[in-house]
């Protein structure tokens, strides 16, 4: 079995940034975990599967992309759950709450797939430091980046497929959105 998840992957340019990010927390609050995966925002958590499946859930994903357009994503600075987790925030969306909403009807339908439930509410974030991330390394992050300015805007043109193949998160497969 592998661990695969499928996720929005902003364009590189954006992740270009969102990395830099993630180099500073593992600079300067010793938080690198959040390096070991591209830049994304999750739609479908970590999952097992046999490999010999991702064709036909390549597959599956292809029809489901093919039936959504593409659509804006505006990410709007920082925030955090716990105290462990910092992220960037996308603005609220309605077509990204939508894709995620129906990635679950169409993955629902296609029960063939062992695939994870949902998560039992979406809240759409990109991770720049979690896990190794202590708390007296939050607080002392927190300070800075809850007032710190983040703002970006990206089109998301496809859905992602992400397998984890030794000890990091590989994109292995890309699935368009019909053009706006």
């Amino acid at each position: 079995m592998q661990l695969y998840f499928i996720a929005i992957v902003p364009p590189a340019n954006v992740c270009e940034i969102i990395t830099a990010v993630k180099k500073r927390f593992s600079i300067h609050h010793q938080s690198s975990r959040a390096l070991k995966s591209p830049s994304h925002i999750t739609l479908r958590p970590p999952f097992k599967m046999f490999k010999e499946r991702e064709e036909e859930l390549s597959n599956s994903l292809t029809t489901f992309a093919n039936d959504h357009k593409s659509f804006n994503v505006d990410l709007n600075g920082y925030g955090h759950f716990r105290k462990d987790v910092i992220y960037i925030k996308p603005s609220e969306n309605d077509l990204l709450n939508k894709a995620y909403s129906d990635l679950q009807q169409h993955l629902a339908l296609k029960n063939c797939f062992p695939i994870s439930p949902p998560y039992p509410k979406f809240h759409p974030h990109i991770t720049v430091a979690y896990r190794d991330l202590s708390a007296k390394a939050f607080d002392e992050a927190w300070k800075v980046f809850e007032h710190e300015f983040f703002k970006y805007s990206f089109t998301a043109g496809s859905i992602y497929l992400l397998k984890h193949i030794k000890q990091k998160w590989d994109v292995i497969g890309e699935f368009g959105f019909k053009a706006t």
